[in-house]
């Protein structure tokens, strides 16, 4: 007899999978126990179907949409869709941070509750490029806490920390001074994660204007942007002011 399962997992899980797919194969054999009975062993096995969620920039950037059974066959339509993003953010990134500037900050409800059926639709709208403009398949809410979900699963962290932290401390010795922190991440950083750094600024910069208290918002994607140690709690604060500075502060304006 086979049973079979399709089970959605964490990210923290789909980390734990990756470094396991770089060394072999997701097998187990489970061993059952019967009470005055003998043992026996079911073998395991699994397969971990990719996603946007869970990648890296570099997969995102040359990921092509997923076709869907019995629609429309969009590889003919694939140079109208997004034809604005810019070369360096993946298309997925750009569809959810457009759906959310096109509805708005004053939309946005933090308080509203998860709910895992629209952001299952939003995940396939995703996979699929299909529709392009996502501003009407959920709320803002639901909107902007897949874009946190989608980059917080990301293999790595759009700030990378650099070796020894470097990159994180450079910033954090400048978290005031926005000329210096965006010359740390057009010289650190690689061109997507700059980017998506500089269109994520953008957006939180829309929003702070539209709503204010969206600020209160900055230490968590400081959190998401940096992913560092919450529980370092000298450094904590720090993250949020460097991507305050950012925020109000564009690239091209800190620069000249």
């Amino acid at each position: 007899m086979e049973i079979s399962l399709t089970v959605s997992i964490s990210t923290d899980i789909v980390r734990r999978i990756q470094d396991i797919l770089r060394n072999g194969q997701l097998q187990e054999i489970l061993v059952l126990h019967l009470e005055n009975g003998r043992d026996y062993f079911i073998p395991v096995t699994a397969v971990y179907n990719n996603s946007c969620f869970g990648s890296t920039l570099e997969k995102l950037l040359s990921a092509r949409p997923k076709k869907e059974v019995n629609l429309i066959d969009f590889d003919d339509l694939e140079s109208s869709l997004s034809d604005n993003c810019p070369p360096n953010v993946p298309r997925v990134i750009y569809r959810l941070v457009m759906a959310l500037r096109a509805r708005g900050a004053v939309q946005l409800n933090i308080e509203e509750e998860q709910d895992n059926e629209v952001f299952n639709r939003i995940r396939q709208a995703l996979e699929t490029g299909h529709p392009d403009d996502m501003s009407q398949i959920a709320s803002s809410y639901m909107l902007y806490s897949a874009l946190i979900r989608l980059l917080d699963s990301l293999d790595e962290p759009i700030i990378l920390e650099g070796m020894f932290k470097i990159i994180h401390k450079e910033m954090i010795r400048y978290r005031t001074d926005a000329r210096q922190l965006w010359t740390v991440v057009r010289s650190s950083l690689p061109k997507p994660n700059q980017a998506v750094l500089e269109l994520i600024c953008l957006m939180l910069r829309e929003f702070f204007s539209q709503k204010y208290e969206l600020r209160d918002q900055l230490s968590l994607w400081g959190t998401v942007l940096f992913r560092h140690d919450i529980t370092e709690e000298k450094t904590h604060g720090m993250f949020a002011t460097v991507l305050q500075t950012m925020c109000d502060y564009a690239a091209d304006v800190a620069l000249g």
